[in-house]
């Protein structure tokens, strides 16, 4: 069944590769340079960014899986959700690179899971 939860797995799935070194340069790459007019090239202080957020996000994406269900919870990160999809279209239409719409989709479908998980009781085992 889809709800918030399998949304907290799928970010721990999206952030586990951008946390390590070597394969995030890799796979940011490739991704950005899908039906791209112009190529990326990654300079050290920037891979060591992406490797820090990475990072970051599968920390906190691991620690929504290990917390108690709750309406903020799902609240919060429904926010992000939004507030991503919003950030990675601004990028996709800035950089026109066609990859960055098919990111900020996936974060716009997330949000609606949680969005139904917060006012769908079927889709909710929220208390």
């Amino acid at each position: 069944m889809l709800d918030h939860r399998s949304v907290y797995k799928q970010d721990v799935l999206i952030f586990l590769p951008l946390a390590l070194p070597w394969i995030n340069v890799q796979l940011l790459t490739f991704l950005l340079s899908i039906g791209a007019e112009q190529s990326f090239v990654f300079s050290t202080l920037e891979s060591g960014l992406l490797g820090l957020f990475g990072t970051l996000g599968l920390a906190f994406s691991w620690l929504r899986l290990s917390v108690d269900d709750s309406r903020s919870m799902v609240a919060i990160s429904l926010t992000v959700k939004v507030a991503a999809a919003i950030w990675l279209a601004w990028m996709a239409v800035a950089l026109q690179v066609p990859a960055l719409y098919l990111l900020a989709g996936l974060d716009a479908l997330a949000a609606v899971v949680c969005f139904a998980s917060l006012i769908l009781p079927q889709f909710s085992s929220l208390k």
